[in-house]
């Protein structure tokens, strides 16, 4: 039991650097280039 909560929490918090990386790139892009890589994303 314990040992799959520990997983989980690994999972969300690498989720969560990965998030928090993906809202810091968007950030720092200038808004041209930000609308270009949403086209992109999706």
């Amino acid at each position: 039991m314990a040992k799959t909560n520990c997983l989980l929490t690994l999972r969300v918090s690498c989720q969560w650097t990965q998030l928090k990386k993906h809202t810091q790139a968007t950030r720092e892009t200038p808004p041209h280039a930000k609308k270009k890589y949403q086209h992109a994303g999706r």
